[in-house]
């Protein structure tokens, strides 16, 4: 008896898994790309913000951006510097303010009125009234550091003569010639401490500049004047 073969037709084995060696210079590929490389390749506004941006020997990176040099995506509302001159500037509340430090583990900075000249070459005279205000903060986006521990009331076009050996101790400057301008005065103190209050019945002008240190006589305040004070920002950490 003759046997008949049947053939069956076998389908071919399925395609093998990749194996470890597959798996791990995979892997590897993805490794070798830098975080960067790898992030930007996901979403184009990540490589046109990933670098900072170099101001006033400041790196200005997120939740900041340099109005001009950078997209507006690249930091949040009201985050926005500008660079006159090689100097990081912002503007809270329509007055500006020269960056001088910002500290981005703690997200604080460091800023003083840009009214105020950089140095000495200017005198403090120069600063009439009106250039100078008195601070105004957006409160849900800075807020005053805990570590300005003071204020300092500048008031403008005093009349000293009737209680010049009280007053005279507090002039810094002259804003003009008598009649003109007045005195200027500074006393470390608010509007409410009995001793400012008493000083601007002979004063026209009341401004209150934060400081975060005292210094006694006139060279001194343009310094803390020029050397600001620090506030804190509230903003989401994009870092990741």
């Amino acid at each position: 008896m003759t046997r008949t073969r049947i053939r069956t037709a076998l389908t071919p084995p399925p395609s093998p898994l990749p194996t470890s060696t597959d798996l791990l210079l995979l892997l590897l590929f993805f490794l070798s790309l830098s975080p960067r490389e790898s992030l930007s390749l996901i979403d184009f506004h990540f490589g046109n913000c990933s670098l900072p941006v170099t101001c006033g020997g400041l790196n200005i990176t997120s939740p900041f951006y340099v109005r001009d040099r950078q997209p507006s995506y690249c930091g949040f509302p009201g985050f926005d510097l500008s660079c006159p001159n090689d100097r990081p500037v912002i503007t809270l509340s329509g007055d500006d303010y020269v960056v001088r430090d910002v500290f981005y583990e703690n997200q604080s900075l460091r800023i003083s009125n840009a009214a105020l000249p950089d140095d000495n070459s200017a005198a403090f005279s120069s600063c009439a009234p009106g250039s100078l205000k008195s601070v105004t903060l957006p409160s849900t986006l800075f807020q005053l550091s805990l570590n300005v521990p003071d204020t300092l009331s500048l008031l403008y076009n005093c009349n000293i003569t009737p209680r010049a050996d009280e007053l005279l101790n507090y002039r810094i400057s002259f804003s003009g010639e008598e009649g003109e301008g007045g005195v200027v005065l500074g006393i470390y103190g608010d509007g409410k401490d009995q001793e400012v209050i008493d000083a601007a019945k002979e004063c026209q002008t009341l401004v209150e500049a934060p400081v975060a240190a005292k210094w006694i006589g006139r060279a001194e305040i343009e310094e803390a004047l020029r050397s600001g004070f620090v506030l804190n920002w509230t903003a989401s950490d994009c870092s990741a």
